[in-house]
């Protein structure tokens, strides 16, 4: 009976590597476990055995979930991963014509075939964007990362679409979404329909302002691109016309100045040094209808988004400038449903890198420089000794 047990815990221990001395009890300090083993059968210790064993797979899952994400990870996993093993030998032999009854599991990948390519341990699916196929062991936590923003399906999806895939990800995304109760807890009602906005030609080219507060005991001034939606939000120690234009002028020394600025009636966008503000920087300045706050919808929007999505992230963090820092970097850099192109895209013109970018595995190439001469053959050259004259031939 002893024997068959050391037998079960070699399997545990098989990991590690063990030098075994013999020890007389006189210099043991306290008694080792195998001593203690009782003589006959324990049936509460072997059903402790038994799931100590069950549990190996959960503990290593639990180990990975606490590692960053990046391409050595994702190597690491797919090598480890038998569906993934066995689709990165078809795409690196060849794929048969039609697939085995026998490999029904990786029917998903079979029929994406000609998108998948193999790249330092990795899998790659080539289509609009490259994304990496990920291993089963990430997928939960890579979707945590997807839903960090707390945002709805289609941007979640979206944002998957630029990064990551595996079978089934649209489900795994809207499982995620549904299970949340931070989000369940947070929708928001229908929106109601109003006339729109005509839609600006180019970046920058109308901005819609609007406060925000006390939200989280503070006040904050939200401006909107018109165009691409990109959004700065920035804390004010008080809300009046000085502060206002010192934090536009910030902005705008970013940005450049906007064409027009759309606002509410407020006695800070209403006053003398505001409208003085737009007049020298030839800024038309537009105001929403009284007692109509929608006429200035897209600021007004915004204004709810920021507060719908602080308010379900300050539930996991605890500072509220981490809050906003998280906000504003997966809402400049999630794609738009309609445009599938995110706000910094629209703005800027590039996609900022993000955590996700860490996905990618890094191509070294080496780049080999020769030393030419800036002159060619037979070109006429100048020489100097004590003044410039031609070279003799």
């Amino acid at each position: 009976m002893a024997l068959h047990r050391l037998q079960r815990w070699a399997i545990v221990l098989q990991a590690y590597e063990y030098i075994i001395r013999f020890k007389s009890s006189s210099q043991n300090a306290n008694a080792d476990a195998l001593s203690r083993l009782p003589c006959g059968d324990d049936i509460q210790f072997d059903r402790k055995e038994v799931v100590m064993l069950d549990d190996v797979d959960t503990v290593y899952q639990n180990a990975v979930d606490y590692l960053p994400v990046n391409a050595t990870l994702v190597k690491d996993m797919t090598a480890n991963d038998n569906t993934l093993q066995r689709v990165s030998r078809y795409v690196q032999d060849g794929w048969p014509e039609q697939l085995p009854k026998s490999e029904g599991s990786i029917k998903p990948y079979f029929n994406r075939r000609f998108c998948l390519s193999f790249q330092n341990g990795v899998l790659l699916l080539q289509a609009e964007y490259t994304r990496v196929v990920l291993p089963k062991a990430l997928q939960s936590q890579v979707l945590n990362l997807l839903h960090e923003g707390h945002w709805g399906k289609g941007r979640m999806k979206q944002m998957a679409r630029r990064y990551v895939w595996f079978s089934l990800i649209d489900k795994a995304i809207e499982r995620i979404h549904d299970d949340c109760s931070f989000c369940q807890q947070g929708a928001s009602q229908p929106k109601r329909e109003f006339s729109a906005w005509p839609e600006p030609s180019r970046p920058w080219e109308r901005v819609h302002l609007d406060f925000a507060g006390p939200f989280f005991k503070r006040m904050w001034l939200i401006v909107v691109d018109a165009y691409s939606k990109f959004p700065y939000i920035v804390e004010l120690s008080t809300i009046t016309a000085v502060t206002t234009v010192g934090a536009l002028q910030k902005i705008f020394s970013i940005e450049g100045l906007p064409c027009t600025i759309v606002t509410d009636n407020g006695t800070q966008f209403t006053s003398n040094e505001f409208q003085k503000f737009c007049e020298m920087n030839t800024i038309q300045h537009l105001t929403s209808a009284p007692f109509h706050p929608a006429s200035n919808g897209l600021a007004e929007r915004h204004v709810r988004t920021f507060k719908e999505a602080v308010t379900k992230i300050m539930k996991e963090e605890q500072h509220i400038d981490k809050a906003l820092y998280k906000y504003l970097t997966t809402y400049r850099t999630t794609p738009n449903l309609a445009t599938d192109k995110s706000p910094a895209e629209l703005l800027h013109g590039r996609q900022p890198r993000t955590i996700l970018s860490a996905l990618f595995p890094k191509v070294m190439e080496t780049m080999k420089t020769q030393n030419r001469s800036k002159f060619g053959v037979e070109e006429k050259v100048q020489r100097k000794t004590t003044k410039w004259g031609p070279m003799k031939q």
